[in-house]
């Protein structure tokens, strides 16, 4: 199978196994051999931008959004409510933790082959 690690399509099809292609070329084995020899790592590589757009819509809430999350962080640091803060954090971290788990379980179960770390099985 294709390394789990690599970050693209391009590297994907690199690292496929020659023993899967073999030496059939054309059309005829990008479906049934290519593809599933890649989606692992495809899905991997859109984890990443999904972590990026993650992040870059939870730094800009607090100065587009005056009655969201990111807002009332915001507010309630200005206010020296601590807890509130920490609590507030702690539920951005979960509801990213949790994005990240969905897109997991998704690539797991679209691809049921595929080696997996122990860590995210």
């Amino acid at each position: 199978m294709a390394s789990v690690e690599s970050s693209s399509v391009p590297t994907a099809v690199r690292l496929a196994p020659p023993r899967v292609i073999g030496g059939v070329g054309g059309l005829v084995f990008v479906t049934p051999v290519v593809v599933p020899a890649t989606l692992p790592s495809i899905l991997v590589a859109l984890r990443l931008p999904a972590a990026q757009a993650w992040t870059a819509v939870r730094a800009a809430e607090p100065a587009g959004a005056p009655n969201r999350r990111g807002y009332a962080v915001s507010w309630y640091r200005d206010m020296l409510i601590t807890p509130r803060v920490i609590a507030f954090i702690g539920l951005v971290g979960l509801s990213g933790y949790v994005c990240d788990l969905a897109l997991r379980r998704l690539g797991a179960g679209l691809t049921p082959w595929a080696p997996r770390p122990e860590l995210f099985q």
